[in-house]
């Protein structure tokens, strides 16, 4: 599906003109590839005002997030497809993002988008070509790269919150064979979640922001066209965020917008990295290479009890991260021959440091037998390094014009290992609990796919795929003794759709469908558990889960200048099998984080003005995210339950070929909802103490866009 995109892209291009994707590494028009791929284009980016990944949630049919129990940060958000990577745990994502077609570690999750050509949402298991951690999908972020012709382009944004964002990127040609590109970017807000409790320390009256918050980020990029055959791209980029974070939220059930945190400090998010891709074109062959390398880190201090009735209560979680990676692939060259086929090499290196500390001074009895009036974890200390070799290849045969086979498969082994120190306090009886150690692992992961895709003459197509996927095993980031420091091995899908693509009435109607079924076995599961009176979170494989639903897709263009789009998605994930340390059977349960129900509405109007070339756009776009659960009820981890919502956007554009005005409205309705829930668990573990994420009030403001 792509209605994000068509709308907003019938103004500018012929109504046949195709959006091209790369889901199978290479070009191909996207209603021609035999999987579920949603595109969001920079016009659509620039219309809705979507900033990172997060923002496609509700527009896209079946995607969600989850969070985790550890921290209700940015740093623990995951990417959710049709039901698949709903416990991440802060172990590796099973939907990650690759940009420019490198991996991104998993706190680069939301990485932001700037001057994007096209953002492609891979949907179901992407094992064979995209590898490791893509049991779910994929999000393919491909920035717009420098060509010989000058291109200019500014962008401003301004709304109610006091948020402000500018953008500006350049690009063009240095020498012949020599183009070169630059984009920056930088926002700020002051936020929607206000503080009375500290002015209150204070002796004062009224509120200060809980998430004002800055972010900058460049990039600049380098093409060298010696000839036709040999291309080099280079890139290096970075991105940083700082700012309050409001954490751990609002009271769950105030319908407020009001943080009652005794202290507030500023968390840190970076991002920066450098790419290198080189590609050789021959007669019969295509020889690629891909490499890349990032480093993170966060700081996402808050205050753990999130209430100025008790504490302070700091808890303080910093992870960084470093990650190499090299690919080779070499590919058929010519795009018209029956036989399509590929192979690569892939290595990686991944090295995590976390560090976490609490000091709680005021909390509630942990469930021990004995009454306790405080803990202090002085430090609880992880680093892992990861490292994986794999090999991989694909091919599609068309023994006719109206059918294609193809097959693909891949092979990975991937080595974890890790150290941890922790030591920490219960009061006021000073009993030390702590220890330290090392562990390590292997695994080793096949994953293979199939597709069969058969051309329907003036229609589009319809196909069948099977394809396996796998999330990496590792070792948990939070032990407390060696007993809590064991691996856990991958979690594997497999994944069955049935799905069409195509067009009726002269392309004025564009559908497209799908049916999937998928296993999950060795399911990584995320739980409190009590270990050395201690309550912490620990991942193992403890369940086995299916996920099935459908997917649904349509535009409609009815008259000149008028678009109407819709997505459903309707996702039943539930567990199979799987019994917590509490002895407890989870077996029929729904899965977390998933929405049953997923919905998005649109309808788009546009009509000349004035000059030639001048148009009035009105935009109106609907979204429905279905009710949620979170937590297990097990000791700590109460089950929680999240309302579904919906909200609706609205804008009008004055648009001239060169520039754009639009003013704009989201959550028009000034609807409130919670999206996450994060129970502070040593404070009423029983559930009683929960703060919400919420989405923001009513903002209106105005878009400016101007392009030489």
């Amino acid at each position: 599906m792509s209605t994000a995109a068509h709308a907003q892209e019938a103004n500018a291009a012929g109504d046949d003109e195709m959006i091209v994707v790369t889901a199978r590494k290479r070009e191909e028009t996207l209603e021609s590839v035999p999987a579920s791929i949603d595109v969001v284009t920079p016009a659509a980016i620039e219309a809705k005002g979507m900033a990172n990944t997060s923002d496609l949630i509700g527009r896209l049919p079946g995607l969600s997030t989850s969070s985790d129990i550890n921290s209700p940060g940015r740093d623990f958000l995951s990417l959710v497809i049709r039901g698949v990577g709903a416990n991440a745990g802060g172990g590796d994502p099973a939907a990650p993002v690759f940009v420019d077609g490198i991996y991104q570690p998993r706190l680069g999750f939301d990485t932001r988008y700037l001057d994007v050509e096209r953002v492609e949402v891979l949907k179901g298991p992407q094992g064979a070509l995209f590898g490791r951690n893509t049991e779910a999908g994929a999000i393919a972020i491909n920035f717009r790269r420098p060509g010989p012709d000058t291109r200019i382009r500014l962008f401003a944004e301004a709304d109610s919150l006091l948020s402000f964002r500018g953008q500006a990127s350049v690009s063009g040609g240095l020498a012949d064979g020599v183009y070169a590109g630059a984009s920056f970017d930088v926002s700020t807000t002051d936020g929607y979640l206000k503080n009375g409790v500290i002015p209150a320390l204070a002796g004062q009256s009224g509120t200060v922001s809980a998430d004002r918050a800055t972010s900058y980020q460049g990039r600049v990029s380098l093409l060298l066209k010696p000839s036709e055959r040999f291309e080099a791209y280079l890139t290096a980029d970075m991105q940083e965020w700082r700012g309050q974070t409001g954490l751990p939220g609002v009271p769950s059930g105030c319908r407020c917008y009001r943080v009652n945190s005794d202290y507030q400090i500023e968390g840190v998010n970076r991002n920066r990295g450098l790419t290198a891709s080189f590609t050789w074109h021959g007669d019969a062959i295509d020889i690629v290479s891909l490499n890349g390398y990032r480093k993170l880190d966060s700081k996402l201090p808050f205050d753990f009890d999130g209430g100025g009735d008790r504490g302070p209560n700091r808890h303080d979680y910093r992870n960084a991260q470093e990650f190499y990676s090299s690919e080779l692939r070499i590919a058929s060259s010519d795009g018209t021959a029956p036989l399509q086929w590929l192979t690569g090499f892939y290595a990686f290196r991944d090295k995590v440091r976390s560090r976490r500390s609490y000091d709680l001074q005021d909390f509630d009895d942990m469930g021990i037998g004995i009454p306790t009036t405080g803990l202090t974890i002085d430090h609880q200390d992880v680093d892992l390094t990861k490292e994986g070799l794999a090999a991989f290849g694909q091919a599609s045969y068309s023994p006719t014009t109206n059918l294609e086979l193809t097959l693909g498969a891949r092979y990975g082994h991937e080595k974890v290992k890790g150290t941890y120190d922790a030591y920490a306090v219960i009061h006021p009886y000073e009993i030390p609990i702590g220890g330290s150690g090392r562990n390590r692992a292997s695994f080793d992961n096949f994953t293979a796919s199939g597709s069969i895709k058969y051309s329907i003459d003036d229609f589009g197509i319809v196909y069948a795929t099977v394809a396996q996927g796998a999330r990496s095993g590792g070792l948990p980031l939070t032990p407390a003794s060696s007993a809590s420091f064991i691996p856990y091995k991958s979690e594997k899908a497999l994944s069955y759709e049935l799905g069409f693509k195509g067009r009726l009435a002269d392309g004025r109607v564009r559908l497209s469908g799908s049916l999937f079924y998928i296993d999950l076995t060795d399911q990584q599961l995320t739980s409190i558990i009590t270990d050395g009176a201690i309550a912490i979170a620990t991942t193992a494989n403890a369940g086995k889960s299916h996920s099935q639903g459908f997917e649904l897709n349509a535009e409609f263009r009815p008259a000149q200048g008028l678009s109407i789009t819709t997505a459903v998605g309707y996702t039943d994930a539930k567990f199979d099998d799987y019994v917590d340390g509490s002895g407890i059977q989870h077996k029929g349960e729904r899965l977390r984080f998933v929405p049953k129900w997923t919905a998005s509405a649109g309808i788009e109007y546009a009509t000349p003005v004035g000059s030639a070339g001048s148009e009035l756009v009105f935009n109106l776009d609907g979204r429905h995210i279905g009710a949620q659960s979170q937590g297990y009820n097990v000791a700590f981890d109460p089950s929680l339950s999240v309302p579904g919502y919906e909200m609706v956007d609205a804008s009008i554009s004055f648009e001239r070929p060169s520039w754009k005005l639009q003013l704009f409205a989201t959550n028009l309705f000034d609807v409130y909802a919670e999206t996450r829930l994060f129970n502070t668990f040593y404070f009423m573990p029983d559930g009683s103490r929960v703060f919400a994420s919420v989405v923001p009030p009513r903002r209106v403001g105005v878009r400016y866009s101007i392009k030489f």
